[in-house]
């Protein structure tokens, strides 16, 4: 049976042997480089089931890695290390590509969990540049079309962008920071339940018998997906 392929980007040597014994365990193949021009070399050698990608590398940074990866057509899962810890480098680091983020120092449990979501088999994942799917939707990018089941859906522009944003970034926490930057490029108000009631019109127009696709994580955010909250410590 062929070993998942794991590729680990990351100059600090205690660190990157820890994640590398972290994620062994799980009977993972592991590659660790230390910079980033040994990194490109790496990425473009083979696909990779995981990348676990710092962004603060000697020779090439992550995200200039994360681009190039993307450039050459490549979907690998990407997991981005920072110790920058801001909503606005979160949302730079997704809208270039990235699938997950974490922060600085982390606890090696949520490291292996949040791997183990990326590493899930499944189509929930970007299918091309101008149409996304996930479970029953089709999200036309360049028509601005939602269908659900084959079916036309409307959806007001915010509606969109909001669903859109979603569907790029499945089965993962968006925080409220997160999605104001990234859909409208504000701060968010904290006393508005403004995002709220666009999410509740998304979950009454997306959602299906068994139940919503669109999550909320008490003290989180939002997910979109089958998303399960004893799969992170601490959600």
């Amino acid at each position: 049976m062929r070993k998942t392929q794991i590729l680990v980007v990351e100059d600090d040597p205690q660190t990157a042997n820890q994640i590398c014994r972290s994620l062994e365990n799980g009977g993972a193949s592991l590659t660790s480089v230390s910079d980033g021009v040994k990194a490109l070399e790496m990425l473009k050698a083979h696909p990779w089931d995981l990348i676990v990608l710092d962004r603060m590398l000697p020779g090439f940074d992550g995200l200039s890695l994360l681009c190039e990866l993307r450039r050459i057509g490549r979907s690998d899962p990407v997991l981005l290390l920072t110790a920058i810890d801001s909503t606005l480098e979160k949302v730079r680091g997704f809208n270039l590509g990235a699938d997950g983020y974490l922060a600085k120092p982390f606890d090696l449990r949520e490291l292996v969990a949040r791997a183990g979501i990326l590493l899930r088999p499944g189509g929930n994942r970007l299918c091309s540049a101008t149409k996304l799917t996930f479970e029953d939707l089709e999200l036309d990018v360049v028509g601005r079309k939602l269908s659900k089941d084959g079916r036309r859906v409307h959806l007001q522009p915010q509606e969109f962008k909001l669903l859109e944003f979603f569907m790029k970034h499945p089965e993962r926490i968006l925080t409220r920071e997160m999605i104001f930057a990234s859909v409208w490029g504000i701060e968010f108000p904290v006393r508005s339940n403004f995002l709220e009631s666009h999410i509740s019109r998304l979950r009454q127009k997306t959602g299906n018998p068994s139940g919503p696709l669109i999550h909320t994580l008490k003290g989180e955010g939002y997910v979109l997906g089958t998303y399960r909250t004893d799969e992170i410590p601490g959600a």
